[in-house]
């Protein structure tokens, strides 16, 4: 490909000058590749993509179109499956609940059974504890020392019972209460009011706020009226 340029003459341009006038200028034909071109063209082409990309240059062919709203019916699937997670949610609220009444009451029996665990060890210890005091009585009537001994072996006992939570308690002169006492007796008398504990055979016991074993007493009645025949 030819293109054509101009150019000046250098003889008539230097004349021109000295003499104070500028000469006309001539061309010059200078042949240029058509791959050189083609090359150049889609540079600049490239270039105008970069730089409607980069968002220099406004095209509204890229402009996207705004999306249509349409109304849509609601799914019939969607709104099964919102049903079913409100009826999931509300059983595992529900499971939640029990699982923190059953910690409450796994709580409960657990602080029940550090108090009251060694109830059955009582069971078995306070007949022991009875035959000690029977021994007691008996030994009073003999031998000093063997009183002296039973009576330390008994206390050394209430006390090893006492440091678990476990005391007795007397009946002897109180109201009769079947709560706390097991009448084995009634024993007519004028000498205490009716209904009075007036003998205690065993003590009763609690393990601290529990009653363990109650008092069996002999419980004071009103005196039988002899008849005199007429």
């Amino acid at each position: 490909m030819r293109a054509v340029l101009w150019q000046g003459d250098a003889e008539g341009e230097l004349g021109g000058m000295a003499s104070g006038r500028r000469e006309p200028r001539g061309n010059i034909s200078v042949d240029i590749d058509e791959g050189a071109i083609e090359e150049a063209l889609r540079a600049v082409e490239r270039l105008e993509a970069e730089r409607r990309q980069e968002g220099e240059i406004f095209d509204p062919a890229a402009e996207p179109e705004p999306p249509t709203l349409v109304p849509s019916e609601p799914d019939p699937e969607l709104l099964a499956l919102e049903e079913e997670n409100r009826a999931l949610r509300g059983m595992v609220e529900r499971l939640q609940a029990d699982i923190e009444a059953l910690r409450r009451r796994a709580q409960r029996e657990k602080e029940e059974a550090e108090r009251y665990g060694v109830e059955k060890l009582l069971v078995e210890l306070i007949p022991v504890l009875d035959n000690l005091e029977r021994a007691q009585r008996h030994a009073r009537q003999g031998e000093q020392g063997l009183a002296e001994g039973v009576e330390m072996t008994h206390r050394m006992f209430v006390d090893a019972l006492r440091r678990f939570g476990i005391e007795s308690f007397s009946a002897l002169g109180q109201p009769f209460d079947p709560a706390l006492h097991e009448a084995v007796e009634l024993r007519p008398t004028a000498d205490h009011p009716p209904n009075t504990v007036v003998e205690e055979l065993v003590r009763g016991y609690r393990l601290h706020d529990r009653l363990v074993r109650p008092a069996m007493v002999c419980v004071a009645a009103p005196p039988v009226e002899s008849s005199q025949d007429e």
